[in-house]
């Protein structure tokens, strides 16, 4: 069987979709809201933002997603974190070749601005 971008495509989606609820529920057992950002069509790209005060600190949500995405699809490998804009850490859980969850999780606090911006949006 040939492998094309509209089938690499369609297994992201497929595997999307067995993922997103469970993935979710982990989530929010941890203290975060867990969103779909992307096309689905490379990799599945989720976003997690803490959404409660006791969140548990991003490396710990990792983990728990990286067991459950281990879990339902016999086999996964993690790798990070990156440090990303604004604070944010991600990391890619890799299903063994083809589409990968590339999950970014958000702070628990935000990064203190270094500086001002300038310019006409400025306030003034």
């Amino acid at each position: 069987m040939k492998r094309t971008a509209d089938h690499h495509a369609e297994r992201c989606r497929e595997l999307a979709d067995i993922l997103i609820l469970p993935l979710r529920e982990v989530a929010r057992r941890h203290g975060y809201a867990l969103a779909v950002h992307g096309s689905l069509s490379y990799d599945i790209d989720l976003i997690a933002v803490p959404w409660r005060l006791l969140a548990t600190s991003p490396e710990s949500l990792a983990e728990a997603i990286h067991k459950a995405v281990d879990a339902i699809v016999g086999t996964s490998k993690a790798t990070g974190p990156e440090q990303k804009p604004y604070g944010r850490q991600a990391w890619s859980i890799h299903m063994g070749g083809g589409p990968y969850v590339d999950l970014s999780v958000m702070p628990l606090e935000p990064p203190v601005a270094e500086k001002k911006p300038e310019g006409p949006d400025d306030g003034n």
